[in-house]
């Protein structure tokens, strides 16, 4: 779902899958890959800052180790290692 207007509109998008190797399905998974893309002019800012990526991370392992092994989560192209 892409939103707009402080996310006052949504517009449902497909769901794009992807594959472990460039489509073709014989013995690969599927995935999705969900992307974040910040309006950094609304908030008055550039680029994020150290602080930002870190809670950003932190919710991402945070994501990881609450569904455990029902998915597989990289972050920044590396998957995490979750037990």
């Amino acid at each position: 779902m892409e939103w707009t207007r402080n996310s006052v509109d949504n517009i449902w998008q497909r769901v794009r899958l992807r594959n472990s190797i460039d489509n073709i399905c014989q013995g690969c998974f599927m995935m999705s890959e969900v992307s974040f893309k910040p309006d950094l002019k609304k908030f008055y800012m550039t680029c994020l800052d150290e602080d930002v990526l870190a809670l950003m991370s932190k919710r991402v392992v945070d994501m990881a180790c609450t569904l455990g092994k029902t998915v597989m989560v990289e972050l920044d192209g590396h998957e995490l290692p979750i037990k």
